[in-house]
């Protein structure tokens, strides 16, 4: 049986993240890409911590979240502030366990991390693959030091 509970409400403060997307986020069933979604919702400290938990199970009373040891200090400074936040976002009678792991893939924060990668990759590419550019390169004696690829787009 899967439960479901509303986002919460819109963040008072301009400089705390705007809820998850108008749905219903499901509290039971496999863990899946909503977990990203509620992590970016939180503020500040709350926020990073929840980026590098990856989800190992969810149950109707049970979260039960990976943290790499790196981020044991950051679980010694907001843990309970975490799981303070994510007991409000997920109804209020579930228990937050964090298990810490020598390392966490599927975690939010290792997922942008290979979406900014694939990006780089993408951006040198490009450039390696501009046959002006590189004419202008060798003409001039020239050399790249920086690419960067542009911002992702949020539209």
């Amino acid at each position: 049986q899967v439960k479901t509970i509303a986002p919460a409400a819109l963040a008072s403060a301009a400089n705390e993240p705007l809820p998850p997307p108008r749905g219903e986020l499901p509290l039971g069933g496999a863990v899946d890409g909503d977990w990203r979604r509620l992590a970016e919702s939180l503020p500040g400290l709350v926020r990073q911590l929840a980026m590098h938990c990856e989800p190992l199970e969810r149950g109707d009373n049970l979260l039960r979240l990976a943290l790499p040891e790196g981020q044991k200090a950051l679980l010694a400074s907001v843990g309970d502030k975490l799981r303070g936040a994510l007991t409000e976002q997920l109804g209020g009678a579930v228990k937050i366990e964090i298990e810490l792991v020598a390392d966490t893939r599927q975690s939010p924060a290792a997922e942008r991390a290979r979406e900014q990668a694939a990006r780089q990759r993408a951006a040198e590419l490009a450039i390696q693959d501009d046959a002006t550019l590189q004419i202008l390169l060798r003409e001039c004696d020239a050399t790249l030091t920086n690419i960067r690829p542009r911002a992702a787009s949020t539209g």
